[in-house]
């Protein structure tokens, strides 16, 4: 056969013969006659794109290129050329077709886009390009003269024509990760490997129990493909690369087999963030997020609406209700409990009664003594979520005995209600 190349994602070889184009597994099985012209299809070139899912052959009698499914159907012509076309080959990332012409026409190197449009001429000097070899890392082509018995390299640009070697080739396989050249050498019947100036070169194959080569190079070599990402998530959160699942700070590496067969080394550097702390303290009707360093939106809890203007850590209500904050702190989000606000309007009664608290902080009892004489009063205490947790009533006099009884150590706020009137707002301290 006169070329080949590899599907790597179904692990097949298709190749051009005479006047066929055909395919196989790796193994050798499931052959397949994809195209087949006695009509003056005789092709010199065939590539595949197999993500995209075609295979383009030339056909050198009948002056085309075209194209169908991986399977053979819908054969479609790409370009009509003004020569024997010869090689074909893919650079699939710029979604160009590169091909020879030989023998008759315009001979040359050309390039069109993978739809058949944009014909580039790149180099011509009457050479007869037979077969050609890409190295997509440096934007160059090998080529084989026909006319004089050579190989050459061009730029895609067409510039810095080059000779490499003195023979004529029969393939290349350009290995550009590792600056290697491979060249099938029709002369002397061999292949040669080489830097990519063609410098350093030895004589690979055959060994003697073998026949001489001669046509196309067939390489199929899997270059890990790297990939780094550094995410960022919040505590509760996770992230998932191939089968493993992340959820705490750290660097991890997976490896992966990419849609080539080929081994994807992704490296992911987590970064966990801790959620933000959602506790709040109610003092009268200032209501202060106890997280600091965030951003803040309080919200009403009746119908979950941002209150204007409510970005502060603090925020004191205009009205009675139930109010909570949205607080991000590093790109974490979350919404704190209710917080029930029930003294908006009778906080100026309360400043004009004082209450004196001894000892306070205490631990197990403290007297609560008012400037004036109360009847029937009820003394109600919250905890810092604005909940109650205890309540005494029926309170007449200007002292009042408080025991601790159950309640745990922390800031406690007290109310005294004399006539359904709050009349004192202080602070309790409980110690161990």
């Amino acid at each position: 056969f006169y070329d080949a190349d590899v599907d790597q994602i179904h692990q097949k070889i298709y190749f051009a013969h005479y006047w066929g184009i055909y395919s196989m597994n790796y193994d050798g099985s499931a052959f397949d006659t994809l195209v087949y012209s006695s009509s003056g299809g005789y092709s010199d070139g065939v590539a595949v794109d197999a993500v995209g899912g075609y295979v383009y052959w030339s056909a050198k009698y009948e002056y085309k290129i075209y194209r169908s499914d991986l399977n053979g159907d819908n054969i479609t012509t790409i370009f009509n050329t003004t020569g024997y076309p010869t090689d074909v080959d893919l650079d699939l990332v710029n979604n160009k077709i590169y091909f020879g012409q030989w023998f008759t026409g315009a001979r040359g190197l050309y390039s069109i886009d993978l739809n058949g449009t944009n014909l580039n001429t790149i180099i011509t000097s009457g050479y007869d390009v037979h077969f050609i070899g890409l190295d997509l890392v440096n934007s160059k082509i090998y080529f084989s003269d026909d006319a004089q018995a050579k190989c050459r390299r061009v730029n895609f640009n067409g510039t810095n024509d080059t000779l490499i070697y003195n023979f004529q080739a029969g393939g290349f396989f350009v290995d550009a990760a590792n600056s290697l050249l491979y060249t099938s050498n029709t002369n002397n019947n061999n292949i040669v490997v080489s830097n990519l100036n063609g410098g350093n070169s030895s004589n690979i194959f055959p060994p003697s129990t073998l026949a001489a080569p001669f046509g196309p190079l067939l390489f199929s070599i899997c270059t890990p493909i790297t990939f780094s990402q550094s995410p960022t998530i919040c505590t509760g959160q996770s992230i998932t690369v191939g089968n493993s699942t992340y959820t705490t700070s750290g660097t991890y590496i997976d490896t992966l087999t990419a849609v080539n067969t080929c081994d994807s080394i992704v490296t992911t550097n987590l970064t966990v963030n801790p959620m933000p702390d959602l506790s709040t303290t109610l003092g009268g009707v200032i209501i202060t997020a106890n997280q600091n360093g965030g951003t803040y939106q309080w919200i009403d809890c009746s119908d979950s609406s941002a209150i204007g203007g409510a970005t502060n850590q603090s925020y004191t209500a205009t009205t009675n209700g139930n109010y909570a904050v949205i607080i991000t702190l590093n790109s974490c989000l979350d919404t704190s409990l209710c917080v029930n606000v029930n003294t908006v309007g009778i906080v100026e009664t309360a400043k004009n009664n004082q209450l004196a608290i001894y000892p306070n902080p205490f631990s197990s009892q403290t007297v609560l003594q008012t400037d004036n004489i109360v009847k029937n009063a009820t003394l109600t205490v919250y905890n810092s979520f604005g909940q109650i947790v205890k309540q005494i009533k029926n309170i007449s006099g200007q002292t009042i005995i408080f025991h601790r009884d159950n309640l745990s150590s922390g800031l406690y706020f007290i109310q005294l209600t004399e006539e359904n009137t709050i009349i004192i707002l202080n602070k309790l301290v409980i110690i161990d």
